[in-house]
């Protein structure tokens, strides 16, 4: 069974899948740093607590608390200076962290889908494997959804019940996959690692 990932060296795959966890990890520890911010009881979950959010009402609650928490611009001390004055709110900030997910969503859509066609033929699991690679891009294609649902209701201040949705209904989708293909990985992993004379996929296998 071909895979594309195929096209790249056995020999380099590790090369490439370790720097690329490793990025990956980075990033997602950096949006969860920039999350702290927006954390608040009526979004303890920050930027999350929008994306699960199950109604407009329930959006537009998390959105009026950031704009209510949000500092008041400092007093300007020159007309120069009010005019140039640009303050960011909370929810301009929501904004920043919302479309800071984008290139997340690519890194780790193909960090996994490398992983699970790697794992797949040393497993003895080649039909799992590779259906679970293409299944993370469907999962990172969910993800981008939600995303744009959830910028489109920062963007609006008022978001109705279709936004929010869409957001919550990618969101649980998309996390039932990643679950599935972690959960995977890491049994397919586990089996590798038991196997006595384990041999990893090469070209044309």
């Amino acid at each position: 069974m071909f895979h594309p990932f195929e096209l790249i060296p056995a020999g380099w795959r590790a090369r490439v899948l370790v720097p690329l966890a490793v990025l990956t990890l980075a990033v997602s520890g950096w949006l969860v740093a920039r999350n702290f911010a927006l954390m608040n009881p009526t979004a303890p979950a920050g930027l999350w607590s929008l994306v699960a959010a199950r109604d407009g009402y329930g959006a537009r609650e998390i959105i009026d608390a950031w704009d209510l928490l949000s500092p008041g611009a400092p007093k300007p001390r020159s007309a120069g200076e009010a005019i140039q004055q640009l303050p960011r709110g909370l929810v301009d900030r929501a904004l920043g962290l919302a479309q800071m997910r984008f290139p997340l969503i690519f890194l780790y859509a193909f960090t996994l889908s490398l992983a699970c066609a790697w794992l797949a033929v040393p497993a003895r699991m080649p039909v799992a494997g590779f259906s679970l690679s293409i299944a993370v891009w469907i999962a990172a294609l969910l993800h981008a959804v939600e995303n744009m649902a959830v910028l489109r209701m920062l963007l609006s201040r008022n978001p109705g019940d279709a936004e929010a949705v869409m957001a919550s209904t990618c969101f649980a989708a998309r996390t039932a996959l990643l679950v599935l293909v972690f959960a995977w990985i890491v049994r397919a992993w586990r089996r590798v690692r038991s196997s006595s004379n384990p041999t990893f996929p090469t070209r044309g296998e």
